[in-house]
């Protein structure tokens, strides 16, 4: 099964062309209908927080309600991470999503 991944900065939700907005189904027959979504959260920031201080709870909603993916749920979400990293200056959160 190869992977997907969809990397757009600023672009509004209807301008992406992900798999999962696309019907792209996985290649293996007699599996999902769809692809699951594995989600990375980067923040850059100049203060760090602690492992669990920083929620990307708000991130997947946001990622459900454009129609990115279909539900958060193990269905369609297979694994989220987060990690960060201490910037001088702009501060700013990086979402990467894979689809496999």
């Amino acid at each position: 099964m190869s992977a997907k991944t969809c990397n757009h900065t600023s672009l509004p939700a209807t301008d992406l062309e992900c798999p999962a907005r696309n019907g792209v189904e996985t290649e293996k027959k007699g599996t999902r209908s769809h692809p699951r979504a594995y989600i990375h959260v980067l923040s850059r920031t100049r203060r760090l927080a602690d492992s669990d201080g920083r929620s990307v709870k708000a991130i997947i909603d946001g990622i459900v309600k454009a129609g990115i993916i279909k539900d958060d749920s193990p269905e369609f979400v297979a694994e989220t991470s987060q990690s960060q990293e201490k910037v001088k200056r702009d501060e700013e959160t990086i979402v990467t999503i894979e689809w496999k």
